[in-house]
């Protein structure tokens, strides 16, 4: 008890409560998304006691260790801060895995920066000011954290699909930003006494340090944010341009059915004709000759349809399969889904063009024998399941590195894959690629409920 009495004495100042609150409230507003309902408010608030909670009982044991071991002292703010981000991170936040890691570290790194730099700039000022208290540069600068969760929350990077590289890019920042005011902390220990350095002058640098960190962090995940932005941007004029040239393509084989149609019509007419004219002449054997003939010629059909129960899948599998024809690649079919589906018109188009096209042009490029594309579909519960599989030539191996177009025209072809993510991601499902036993497959998961949303906000 005698030592929680002497804890709470250390950190009574207003300062350091006031702290913990600006960084449960940006990793909060950062992490969780909060609508305007009560209920949504309230559960953020319970989120940011509950992380205060944390905060205060991980300091509380970094300062008991702090007796024994004084590799500990002075430590407890930001290793309290970390684990108390990461473990809010890892069981609350429900962003894809790379949002949540991009703007953890920024949480992490901003909120490491602002305490040491709030310490830094009222020691400074202690020594050029006597009586100064430097509890008001503390909460001063603590506004800085309230106002990184103001730019994270108007600028999530969680509504965009955000890569590996930029995953890895904003850890790296991040990780020098924190690991340099952890290494300073250290040497501000053991070293940086005033029987050993100019203390002001080293304090008035790291103060410049700290608040060019904090501008470099900030201006990195606004930059993620902006690239993200940007990809999403081209990435929906990719599909807007793709449905287009699949509505035109299905156009054009609506076209030449027509045409077939009109030529099927006239030669059942001039068949009618001269079977009447056999009719009248009681020429009965020949008749039936031809008769037999006739019908022989619809052993085949003259247009072959797919018809799934759904309008808009059976033009997209038409179009698919028009396109297969051509190219001399087998299509097999397994539809099972309602006659209307909560995802846009444009999205499922480009999201089964893209996926299917690159099997076909995979088929070809590999010269497969006799190649055959497979595709299963299925509503499962709220999500919608499909399955697309071709034979391929490629070893495991191909997956891991990105994959990049053969065509000469590269910059605009190779891109179906990102626009198949892009739009999965739209939905909150899972997109995955993987070769098994010489069998490419690419499979995909759209949360349907995320479609009646949509639907019902537009």
């Amino acid at each position: 008890m005698k030592v929680l009495t002497e804890y709470i004495n250390i950190w009574a100042d207003h300062a350091f409560w006031f702290q913990m609150f600006c960084v449960a409230v940006l990793t909060v507003m950062s992490l969780e998304s909060i609508s305007k309902k009560h209920r949504a408010l309230l559960k953020a608030a319970l989120e940011v006691l509950l992380l205060i909670l944390i905060f205060f009982t991980t300091n509380f044991l970094i300062y008991l260790l702090s007796i024994k071991h004084i590799y500990f002292t002075g430590v407890g703010s930001w290793m309290s801060y970390l684990f108390g981000v990461v473990l809010f991170a890892a069981f609350f936040c429900k962003y894809p895995v790379p949002a949540k890691i991009v703007t953890a570290s920024a949480v992490c790194s901003m909120s490491v920066i602002v305490i040491e730099l709030g310490t830094s700039i009222g020691n400074v000022i202690e020594g050029y000011v006597n009586g100064f208290d430097s509890l008001w540069t503390k909460i001063i600068a603590d506004f800085l954290i309230l106002f990184a969760a103001w730019t994270i929350k108007k600028r999530p990077v969680s509504e965009y699909e955000v890569s590996t590289y930029a995953a890895r890019l904003n850890v790296t920042c991040c990780t020098i930003s924190t690991a340099f005011v952890i290494i300073y902390d250290f040497l501000a220990i053991y070293f940086l006494t005033p029987q050993k350095t100019d203390v002001t002058s080293v304090r008035i640098l790291i103060s410049l340090i700290l608040i060019a960190l904090y501008v470099i962090n900030a201006i990195n995940y606004l930059m993620t944010y902006s690239l993200c932005r940007e990809q999403k941007h081209v990435l929906e004029l990719m599909s807007e341009a793709q449905f287009t040239q699949s509505a035109a393509q299905l156009l054009t084989i609506s076209d030449h059915n027509l045409n077939e149609l009109r030529k099927i019509s006239h030669n059942i007419n001039n068949q009618y004709s001269y079977m009447r004219v056999l009719l009248q002449n009681q020429d009965y054997d020949g008749l039936k000759g031809y008769f037999d003939e006739v019908l022989g010629t619809f052993s085949k059909p003259f247009i072959s349809y797919i018809d799934c129960g759904n309008r808009i899948l059976n033009a997209i599998f038409n179009l698919e399969k028009a396109k297969a024809d051509e190219a001399g690649v087998k299509m097999d079919f397994m539809i099972l889904v309602p006659s209307e589906l909560s995802v846009s018109e444009l999205d499922l188009c480009n999201l089964i063009t893209n996926i299917v096209d690159n099997a076909i042009e995979n088929c070809l490029a590999e010269r497969i024998e006799s190649p055959v594309v497979s595709i299963t579909m299925s509503v499962q519960g709220d999500y919608l399941f499909a399955r697309f599989t071709n034979q391929t030539k490629k070893k495991k191996s191909f997956l891991e590195k990105p994959i990049v177009s053969t065509k000469k025209d590269h910059v605009y072809h190779g891109k179906g894959i990102g626009i198949a993510k892009h739009i999965v991601h739209k939905y909150n499902g899972h997109y995955s690629n993987k070769i098994e036993d010489g069998v490419f497959i690419a499979e995909f998961l759209l949360d349907l409920c995320i479609g009646k949303n949509k639907e019902g906000n537009s």
